[in-house]
């Protein structure tokens, strides 16, 4: 690889290589502090205005923050200025561990403002970048608690696989480990009820704005809203019966109640009554031309 550097006359800012070699430090909490470093003293700038400023969403700047401030280029205290307001105080380094030469401010009481300066109580405004999610374990924590499990064996489940593949074909839709795992309920039930993983895809990237803070909800919501209808269930069998002598249909095997209750010898002397009578009418009618011929 070859690296085309530019030399810079005004308007740079100096990052050391060390830094930007930190392989304990993500890619995005790397090109934050890159950035945080460009800008002047004194700026107010939190998680929203970092995500407006960026492809990445506020889980992703909140947890780039957070490994900042875990590695020691980055430092967060409450403080109280001169008017008796507490405000949030950020320190942003270039090296790693010096903030760990700062002196520690005192922690600050509750307290009520100056009098006459407005309603009585705490007014906290921040000046530095804002915590809008609770704080998260450490880098080195996450990778070693493990992988994504499925629900069985240890196996990464259908569902997890499907959120981390829409997540590396649309940033967008990027989702932490542990969004993923609240969320891949939902995306079995889908499978349930027979969509395919083409569908959940087609449903979770088609028409995405063009900025998304958060990518979880945007997913939640999409994935409840667009939710299938539950397959029909088959319609139970019946088996039909019919009666074995004169074919009426029946609810069980066997004889109908006409058939069940017939004499069969009295049948069969009715028949042969009817038979026998039936002969001698024949026989009548083939004797009478005999004895007209005769006469």
């Amino acid at each position: 690889m070859r690296v085309h550097g530019t030399r810079q006359t005004g308007f740079f800012t100096k990052v050391p290589n060390a830094t930007a070699r930190d392989h304990e430090l993500s890619f995005a909490a790397r090109g934050l502090l890159a950035y945080l470093l460009s800008l002047p003293d004194g700026i107010r700038e939190d998680v929203k205005t970092l995500a407006n400023k960026s492809v990445e969403g506020r889980g992703t700047i909140a947890r780039a923050l957070h490994e900042l401030e875990s590695s020691g280029y980055m430092t967060r205290a409450k403080v109280r200025d001169d008017e008796g307001r507490i405000r949030t105080r950020v320190e942003v380094f270039a090296d790693r561990g010096e903030a760990a030469g700062l002196v520690k401010p005192a922690a600050v009481p509750p307290g009520t403002g100056a009098p006459g300066r407005g309603k009585s109580g705490i007014k906290t405004e921040e000046t530095g970048v804002k915590e809008s999610l609770p704080p998260l374990t450490r880098l080195k924590e996450r990778s070693d608690s493990g992988q994504e499990k499925g629900r069985a064996g240890g196996e990464v489940s259908k569902a997890l696989s499907l959120l981390t593949q829409v997540g590396k074909d649309e940033p967008r839709l990027h989702l932490a480990s542990a969004e993923a795992a609240s969320l891949a309920a939902l995306v079995d039930r889908w499978l349930a009820r027979g969509a395919t993983p083409g569908h959940v895809t087609s449903a979770l990237t088609s028409g995405l704005p063009p900025r998304v803070h958060q990518a979880a909800a945007l997913v939640r919501h999409r994935l409840t809203v667009k939710m299938p209808p539950e397959l029909s269930k088959p319609a139970p069998h019946v088996e039909r019966h019919e009666c074995t002598e004169c074919r009426v249909p029946l609810r069980a095997p066997g004889l109908c109640g006409d058939c069940s209750h017939a004499d069969p010898q009295a049948d069969s002397s009715a028949l042969s009554k009817d038979g026998r009578a039936g002969f001698e009418i024949a026989r009548a009618q083939l004797r009478a031309p005999l004895q007209m011929a005769q006469c």
